[in-house]
């Protein structure tokens, strides 16, 4: 049986017992790696079928894979096909990633045109090429996706996380968690900022104080602590993550009330040093200003 057919039939108690911390990073790091020696590949291979290892045009081949997959990844990575929120959605994406790798060659196209070196180039190792390289970046992404969203279903490739915290900054975060219900996240509990009480929220188990945490953060395997408490509380907030900073997890803050009602994102360059938050962007802005501009100019000296 494969590793994968192995993972798909752990029972549930065996599931509980091997959960693997999940990393966005790395899984886009593997991708991009499946996916640049495929590229190379699937060049030399067709090469290799229709075209042979001739001295003579070996060289403009091998040049032209090498040139296809480095274009092709820088493409999908301007595009954001390497963020991981549209790797997971593969099939919302497809026609970015079919615009990137067709866009890769008539790059190499019109670069043969310039060196005048287009007659070296077969048309049918192009076309086969360009499909074949399409449908292999597709698929791995469908298939991909399906995957990590049915390991993550099944408990098996997650990020555990608890809250720190009980007010009404804790109930709407996990009140949003309950709602979108993202994946790779299993929240093991809430814990208050003092008291020890014990209950729940918005279904999630109470364990204690921050005291307790701290003993379940050495005892448990916790990936993220999500620090959920009123952010104009800096006398008490600054302690907190202080405490936090010895624990080997990573800390992250929840947004304060304002930032359930708005969607916030991170800012442009020019305010990146500086601890805002991006809430709407002026309508025509960077190249979509830049493309208006054009169309104005141009249409004006038509009519």
């Amino acid at each position: 049986m494969s590793l994968l057919g192995e993972i798909f039939s752990w029972s549930s108690q065996e599931r509980k017992n091997r959960i693997y911390p999940f990393s966005s990073s790395i899984i886009t790091g593997c991708l991009v790696l499946v996916e640049s020696v495929s590229i190379i590949l699937i060049g030399l291979v067709v090469q290799t079928i229709l075209i042979g290892w001739s001295a003579d045009v070996a060289e403009y081949y091998v040049s032209a894979t090498l040139f296809i997959f480095l274009s092709t990844i820088m493409l999908l990575n301007f595009a954001g096909q390497y963020q991981f929120d549209a790797l997971m959605k593969p099939v919302e994406n497809v026609d970015k990633i079919i615009v990137a790798c067709i866009t890769a060659f008539f790059l190499l196209l019109a670069i043969a045109f310039s060196l005048k070196v287009s007659d070296v180039y077969s048309r049918k190792w192009m076309y086969i090429f360009a499909f074949s390289s399409t449908l292999a970046i597709v698929s791995y992404r469908i298939v991909g996706s399906w995957i990590l969203i049915h390991l993550s279903r099944r408990g098996i490739l997650a990020r555990n996380i608890v809250v720190l915290g009980t007010g009404l900054q804790a109930e709407r975060f996990l009140k949003r968690v309950r709602q979108d219900n993202p994946p790779f996240m299993s929240v093991m509990g809430v814990f208050d900022v003092e008291s020890t009480k014990s209950g729940s929220l918005e279904g999630y188990p109470v364990h204690g104080s921050l005291d307790d945490l701290v003993e379940f953060v050495r005892n448990h395997d916790v990936d993220d602590i999500v620090v959920a408490h009123p952010w104009n509380d800096e006398d008490r907030l600054i302690p907190l993550v202080e405490r936090l900073l010895e624990l080997p997890t990573t800390i992250y803050m929840a947004s304060d009330l304002i930032g359930f009602r708005f969607n916030l994102r991170p800012p442009d360059n020019n305010f990146a040093p500086l601890p805002v938050s991006e809430i709407v962007e002026k309508p025509l802005s960077g190249w979509a200003f830049v493309a208006k501009f054009l169309e104005d100019r141009i249409l004006a000296s038509l009519f």
